[in-house]
């Protein structure tokens, strides 16, 4: 199934795109540009630069293939969290093998 719509073409601002690509659009890769249906008109985003209308169409996969790939995608956030989680908890363990091992003496 594929899916079209018309959206708005925009430079975000660390773009790499220059003048001297616009004046070649054989060089402008769509994957520099972000797609949006909002368009901001004169109140952009800062350092944003509206490049013009588009059409972009789609190709939409199974609903099982986006399934299994949204299950992918959570499965690594579970991944790094635990990850996270476990070098948080070693460095509080690290400090408190380090306080136990002073030794104490009341003056």
């Amino acid at each position: 199934m594929q899916i079209t719509t018309e959206c708005t073409a925009y430079m975000a601002e660390h773009c790499g795109l220059t003048p001297n690509n616009f004046k070649r659009p054989e060089t402008i890769n769509a994957s520099d540009l972000i797609f949006s249906t909002h368009d901001w008109k004169g109140d952009l985003p800062e350092g944003w630069t509206r490049v013009g209308k588009a059409v972009i169409t789609v190709d939409i996969p199974s609903v099982d293939a986006i399934i299994g790939a949204k299950v992918d995608s959570l499965k690594a956030q579970v991944k790094a969290i635990r990850a996270d989680a476990e070098a948080k908890v070693n460095f509080i363990e690290s400090q408190i093998n380090n306080l136990l091992a002073i030794e104490y003496s009341p003056s």
